[in-house]
């Protein structure tokens, strides 16, 4: 999921939400960034990957991540790999180095 904030960029590894849901007022309140989605045409634009094939790294500019701690209950996640249609395997573990993000608590509570 990538959301911009007043030209800032934020991609969040993990769930697909509603700036407007539980996770993304989480989201804010955690990180003080006030969140909108981005359309397809600003994402492609801006990263030159289409929604649903932006991979974890190969960005022409960094991009802060935030990893959804829910991640780490898996030995094998898998990362869009630059189409809709291709993805790649790797281990939670991977991702804070490949993209220097940092852990967060994103679940909500039932």
């Amino acid at each position: 999921m990538i959301v911009v904030s007043n030209y800032k960029w934020l991609r969040i590894s993990g769930y697909e939400f509603s700036h407007k849901s539980a996770m993304g007022q989480k989201i804010q309140r955690t990180t003080g960034v006030k969140l909108g989605k981005a359309d397809g045409k600003f994402v492609k634009e801006k990263v030159d990957y289409a929604i649903g094939g932006i991979p974890p790294v190969g960005h022409n500019e960094p991009l802060e991540t935030l990893l959804d701690n829910d991640l780490k209950n898996y030995d094998i996640i898998w990362a869009a790999a630059g189409t809709p249609f291709a993805v790649f395997q790797l281990k939670p573990a991977d991702l804070e180095p490949l993209t220097k993000g940092k852990w967060i608590d994103l679940s909500e509570e039932i």
